[in-house]
């Protein structure tokens, strides 16, 4: 029931569980931990984390939850020290080092990055996600030919994958082939219209271009989206202190709707 979000039901056996959980309190603490994240009582879920972590110091998934905690609520430097002391707990763990990759692409650490792509990639070579996180740490670092390999690679198996269509666009950008981008972002735009990123890409693509009045709208949209992320971050934290605020998850609800 904690699991499932259930918590008028699940809430009043808590502290019952946790007299003496034994080797069971990682997993109370988890299901507890989710419905609480489930109901946005991050809060309540925060000082459970606090209570798993000091029992159960060297649980890798307490370590990778802090972690995703982190991440969501924009505290990027705490997130990864998370992630990699989870990492390092569970050096197996493919999960954890996909999201450390991926939270260390988002900062710019392109060759820890690519370290641990490479590292998950040789347990699963095919995995698009992987391959687009390490395409794309060979692109910033300078690899530009490389990377196109590995855009194409994941396109020749799965051509219609947004998120290899949109790094392969970038790509074009960054070498100054305004058409090709063109060509390979409009269509993908127009079938993800509520997608910033791919929005503000082609924006840039046609502006360089030279078609700066087709690319105003895209960048309007954009504007308006990173307001609207903006206004999300005022909202989560609205929900963090007054759970029980319909209108305030409405609100939330909305945004994510509009701009996924």
């Amino acid at each position: 029931m904690a699991q499932a979000g259930q918590l008028r039901e699940a809430e009043p056996h808590l502290a019952e569980l946790m007299i003496h959980p034994d080797e069971d309190g990682p997993e109370i603490c988890e299901a507890f931990i989710n419905g609480f994240l489930l109901a946005y009582r991050f809060n309540d879920a925060a000082r459970l984390l606090d209570v798993w972590q000091a029992d159960y110091p060297d649980d890798p998934q307490a370590h990778y939850i802090r972690g995703m905690l982190a991440t969501s609520s924009g505290d990027n430097k705490n997130a990864v020290a998370s992630l990699r002391l989870a990492l390092r707990l569970a050096p197996h763990r493919k999960d954890i080092r996909q999201e450390l990759a991926d939270l260390l692409v988002t900062l710019h650490e392109y060759g820890e990055a690519e370290q641990l792509f490479r590292k998950s990639l040789q347990s699963d070579s095919d995995n698009p996600d992987l391959l687009i996180g390490l395409g794309t740490c060979l692109v910033e670092r300078g690899d530009l030919q490389a990377g196109r390999q590995t855009f194409e690679r994941v396109l020749q198996k799965s051509p219609n994958l947004h998120t290899a269509r949109l790094a392969l666009g970038r790509l074009e950008l960054k070498l100054d082939h305004a058409s090709e981008a063109i060509m390979l972002l409009s269509p993908l735009a127009t079938e993800r219209s509520y997608d910033s990123a791919v929005r503000f890409s082609l924006a840039l693509a046609l502006q360089a271009a030279g078609r700066a009045d087709e690319a105003k709208e895209h960048f309007q949209f954009v504007d308006k989206a990173q307001r609207a992320i903006d206004r999300m971050q005022f909202l989560m934290d609205a929900a963090k202190k007054n759970p029980d605020d319909a209108e305030v998850r409405y609100q939330i609800g909305m945004i994510c709707l509009k701009y996924e």
